[in-house]
């Protein structure tokens, strides 16, 4: 069972899902995973990995956005192979993130080394690391490309 403030993003995408008309079986099909599957993503069962998460926004038209009181607002996407580097910008030692995580050093380190090397990661990891940096995880809407 995947933690409160990990299942909001999967519970929102399922309510942007549900508003753009698409079935779960398309999300699925898209993202090589079985139906159901996905409905335990959106109902917070399973820890699905953070590049199926982002993929997953990416199809219902939306960005996962990292950031803090609406300010320096990060996409996910981008910032998920830099955690190290973001850590450090925030001036904080995977010593100390493991402490916020109530988890190991090492298993800090795993987690930045797998995210940096395009590996899954545990949605649920993700949002704790973020979260241990003070960050939250939301959804933003894909802005329209302006014509020229």
């Amino acid at each position: 069972m995947t933690t409160k403030a990990s299942a909001v993003v999967p519970v929102g995408l399922r309510c942007v899902r549900r508003n753009l008309g698409l079935e779960q079986q398309y999300i699925a099909a898209q993202l090589d995973v079985a139906a159901n599957t996905v409905s335990h993503w959106e109902h917070g069962y399973d820890n699905p990995p953070a590049h199926q998460m982002v993929a997953y926004a990416a199809l219902v038209e939306r960005r996962l956005m990292v950031g803090r009181d609406r300010r320096g607002m990060y996409d996910l996407a981008r910032l998920l192979p830099n955690l190290s580097t973001f850590r450090r910008v925030r001036k904080l030692t995977q010593q100390q993130v493991a402490h916020r995580m109530h988890v190991s050093v090492a298993r800090v380190g795993v987690l930045e080394r797998r995210a940096r090397y395009r590996k899954p990661v545990g949605w649920d990891s993700v949002v704790r690391y973020f979260a241990a940096l003070d960050y939250e995880i939301g959804i933003a809407k894909v802005q329209a490309a302006r014509a020229a």
